[in-house]
């Protein structure tokens, strides 16, 4: 294949090449609809679907740490009875961490979208991205016709261009509401004191 074509779609057969990315994009799918309804978050079903189209050309673990990131944030808004000061500061330091993991692979999901590569999951009989190779052990006089969907790279492009757009929008008011979340029942927590004694009355002589 051209290095200049995003491949889509390609002929299927016994042995020969398969675009595995479609089935990783229903799984996303799945997901982005269970975390919609759970509302743990102010993100809906769509907003899950689009942040998942990105988070596709980047490894799952992390596009899981984004997730995890935006669960956690949703979690210390909602929780009960806040916890002692040493545990409020472990969990403020562990969110903090996690904030600056989270973004760096927000970021890299959009270098990777606009510098790099479509990673299309294309695998099978030794297949990749630039080579797509069909064995076929028996067939008629006429050898069959093998296919490929592709479009020209900078589709690709600009659909990421898009999606960053969109996310760095998006992640403005996720930001907003994430430092609302953060700073629930403050942002430090000095160590508890215990009761204050009532001072004894000077006796008088």
């Amino acid at each position: 294949m051209p290095a200049d074509r995003w491949t889509l779609f390609v002929a299927p057969a016994l042995l020969g090449p398969a675009v595995l990315f479609w089935e990783l994009l229903m799984v996303f799918a799945l997901v982005a609809f269970a975390l919609g309804r759970s509302g743990a978050t102010p993100l809906r079903t769509g907003h899950w679907f689009l942040l998942s189209l990105g988070l596709t050309q980047v490894p799952i673990w992390s596009a899981a740490l984004v997730v995890g990131w935006l669960l956690a944030l949703g979690w210390c808004k909602r929780r009960g009875a806040s916890p002692g000061w040493s545990a409020f500061r472990l969990l403020q330091i562990l969110l903090a961490v996690l904030t600056v993991l989270a973004l760096a692979s927000l970021f890299a999901s959009i270098e990777a979208g606009l510098l790099g590569l479509p990673q299309m999951q294309i695998s099978g009989n030794g297949s990749s991205a630039d080579h797509l190779q069909w064995f076929h052990d028996r067939t008629a006089d006429a050898l069959p016709q093998m296919w490929a969907v592709s479009v020209p790279l900078m589709v690709y492009r600009l659909a990421m261009l898009l999606w960053a757009l969109w996310l760095a929008t998006a992640l403005l008011g996720w930001l907003s509401w994430g430092w609302g979340c953060f700073s629930e029942g403050g942002l430090w927590r000095s160590p508890d004191k215990g009761p204050v004694l009532p001072k004894s009355p000077v006796a008088s002589t």
